[in-house]
């Protein structure tokens, strides 16, 4: 569990706890107790709200298991997610009404605007570019609206800070799923190489994180590549 706390300059309401989570790649090669010790460490922090950034499934018969799974995360503001390449590479639409089923807010390329309290309010987008078929388009948003946005893949980070976003929540890379000590990973499915692979970015006044994953695709192993869970905390600056 890695912890940021980070000050947006438009921020005028209480301090918002974020647990982000990422490519659970739910399948047979993990129990599913490792994935329900995930849904309990994330509700175990009471975050406000839980954003999850796609890659659910890697087959489309995994996708009867995320309503249980997904059904027990908590966010006190509600929990959020996207779709990711696998989800529609397997059978996008039956993912989704998995997603559904489970009560989490699908948000596809749409948005949402969300009171934080009586003066703050958020507006949560989603990125599924370049999977989804209906492009992103920057979302209406009012002079002190905050937004925030789960992108799949941090690739779109440049359009999107140019889209005056505040902070972008990414997966996809699996932190290169295979890492070198002192080297890194030795590949990252991005167009940016090893730029963004995983962590904390600040790109043109954007907040970008990246998550290491949950999961695993394939080979389904992890070589010094922890999976993990992002917990961010925006406060006043």
């Amino acid at each position: 569990v890695l912890h940021y706390e980070i000050s947006l300059p438009g921020w005028s309401g209480p301090e918002l706890t974020i647990a982000h989570i990422s490519d659970l790649h739910v399948h047979g090669s993990l129990p599913r107790s490792y994935y329900l010790s995930v849904m309990e460490r994330v509700n175990r922090a009471e975050p406000d709200l839980v954003f999850i950034t796609g890659d659910m499934v890697t087959n489309a018969e995994n996708s009867v298991m995320l309503p249980e799974l997904l059904g027990r995360l908590r966010g006190r503001l509600g929990v959020y997610a996207i779709l990711g390449n696998h989800d529609y590479w397997a059978d996008g639409p039956r993912v989704a009404s998995a997603v559904r089923d489970s009560g989490v807010t699908l948000l596809h390329n749409g948005c949402q605007r969300l009171a934080i309290d009586h003066q703050q309010h958020v507006v949560i987008s989603g990125c599924e570019d370049p999977w989804n078929a209906v492009r992103w388009h920057a979302p209406e948003a009012q002079s002190r609206d905050v937004v925030l946005v789960l992108a799949h893949t941090a690739d779109n980070i440049y359009r999107l800070s140019r889209a005056g976003v505040a902070a972008v929540f990414a997966g996809h890379y699996h932190a290169g799923q295979v890492r070198l000590p002192l080297l890194g990973p030795l590949i990252v499915p991005s167009v940016y190489g090893r730029r963004f692979d995983r962590g904390h970015f600040v790109v043109d006044g954007t907040h970008l994180f990246v998550s290491s994953g949950v999961g695993s695709g394939h080979p389904p192993v992890r070589i010094y590549c922890q999976p993990d869970i992002l917990m961010v905390r925006i406060r006043r600056a």
